[in-house]
């Protein structure tokens, strides 16, 4: 083994410490896959040293390694697309306030973007959208309007379903 990994696991049997700067993976081309393996290689050196504790290491090691959400997720990519218009699910929502105004009518429906999404993350949604509620039978049976979509009438204020529909697309639900 190189001396990055016979370090890393030399500092692990005498301090019972990670190196995170020498383990941490790093994202450079060839010149940098040869430390991007040294946690793994400490781990895999232990093994053939027969340490006992070899577990927790490798449970160290691994902890280093942070999940985090890249610029340009699919969340990120799915907010958008609803946002554009693109989704394209073919249901729309109109509100109609909190008295069911009949200048509610005049407006526009919502998008209401992914039909999936808005069952995955909402039961309300997958209440409406699942059963044998009216609202999942005009979805199943096409039920639509002048322009060809299919719209639910939901007994919301406009503006607060705009901002649900935005959320459980990835929006975050407070912006400021």
């Amino acid at each position: 083994e190189d001396w990055e990994a016979v370090f890393a696991l030399l500092r692990w049997i005498y301090c019972e410490a990670v190196d995170s700067e020498s383990l941490a993976d790093t994202l450079d081309d060839e010149p940098g896959c040869a430390s991007r393996a040294a946690g793994a290689r400490a781990v895999r050196l232990g093994r053939l040293w027969g340490l006992r504790d070899v577990g927790c290491l490798q449970g160290r090691v691994a902890s280093r390694r942070l999940a985090a959400r890249a610029p340009g997720s699919l969340a990120e990519d799915v907010l958008r697309a609803y946002d554009a218009g693109e989704l394209g699910g073919g249901l729309w929502f109109r509100a109609h306030g909190e008295h069911g105004d009949a200048e509610d009518e005049q407006e526009e429906p919502l998008d209401g973007g992914l039909c999936d999404v808005l069952r995955g993350r909402s039961s309300y949604f997958s209440a409406m959208l699942s059963g044998c509620w009216a609202e999942s039978g005009t979805v199943a049976g096409g039920a639509s309007d002048a322009d060809g979509k299919t719209v639910v009438s939901v007994h919301w204020p406009r503006d607060q379903l705009a901002q649900l529909l935005r959320f459980l697309h990835g929006a975050p639900f407070v912006e400021s």
